[in-house]
């Protein structure tokens, strides 16, 4: 299902965004991380995949994972209603890193 706003040409750059992080992410070794990382999760994308990514990242971040669930898929997250909660999440990180 497609929204009526998005058209070829948008469907044409999120395949090709999709398809050179496929191809990044298929040849990028998985290597341990000595800190902690925050992990977002959107809720929709996380059923739909039937993955655990907290059990993966936490097998190699060292430090932890802290994992935030915001309602949604992947798009929705990024472009769409749950952007302001991602938005928010971000902000406070970014206050904490440069305090």
């Amino acid at each position: 299902v497609v929204p009526e706003s998005v058209g070829l040409s948008d469907l044409r750059r999120l395949f090709d965004i999709f398809r050179a992080n496929r191809l990044a992410l298929s040849s990028y070794p998985s290597l341990p991380y000595s800190g902690s990382l925050e992990l977002i999760r959107a809720t929709a994308s996380m059923q739909e995949a039937g993955v655990n990514l907290y059990q993966r990242w936490s097998d190699l971040a060292a430090g932890g994972v802290n994992a935030h669930d915001l309602q949604g898929d992947h798009y929705s997250i990024v472009l769409g209603e749950g952007a302001a909660q991602l938005a928010e999440l971000l902000a406070l990180w970014l206050s904490r890193s440069v305090k």
